[in-house]
């Protein structure tokens, strides 16, 4: 997984906003998956969510105390209308409380995370959305180090990208003299 995580990273140093965001709303279904894959992907989608970066979309402090800005089923909106149509509106089937995202890259002044505009739109800021997803994968991977050797165990059929300069494992060695 840390392939994953380190790729987001990248991408948001190169301010490969798309890329980034692409590979973050991946790492649910991933891990989802991993963690339970008798479940269907809507389900383990959600899940995983909730139990790993629901908090951290949840207001703290008197005013806010408890209101969550994104839920299971609006992230999961969120990855549908991106990945599979490029959109920010969530379709009707997938909307829950959120109507769309407004994504913005991080501002020069300072931070502008975690805002709702006009009631129903949450405005998050890319690297912010992304760098959180990765901390709340790499929580999950200890977790399943210590507690889930099964999980550890399936993420060996993760994709690697081979570097070819050596030859190509399994296929052509490269012997140099």
């Amino acid at each position: 997984m840390e392939r994953f995580f380190q790729s987001i990273e990248r991408a948001i140093v190169c301010h490969d906003w798309y890329g980034a965001l692409s590979t973050a709303l991946t790492i649910p279904d991933i891990a989802g998956k991993f963690e339970n894959p008798q479940l269907k992907v809507v389900q383990r989608y959600k899940q995983w969510y909730r139990e790993w970066l629901q908090e951290t979309y949840t207001g703290k402090g008197a005013a806010l105390d408890g209101h969550i800005f994104l839920c299971d089923e609006d992230c999961y909106g969120l990855r549908c209308s991106y990945l599979h149509a490029g959109g920010a509106e969530l379709e009707k089937k997938a909307k829950h409380t959120l109507e769309k995202f407004h994504f913005i890259e991080p501002p020069n002044w300072g931070s502008a995370h975690r805002n709702m505009v006009n009631g129903n739109i949450l405005q998050l800021q890319v690297d912010k959305f992304c760098e959180d997803i990765v901390l709340a994968g790499r929580e999950w991977v200890t977790w399943a180090n210590s507690e889930r050797q099964d999980i550890i165990e399936r993420m060996d059929s993760l994709l690697f990208i081979h570097n070819a300069n050596n030859g190509i494992p399994g296929l052509i060695e490269i012997h140099r003299d």
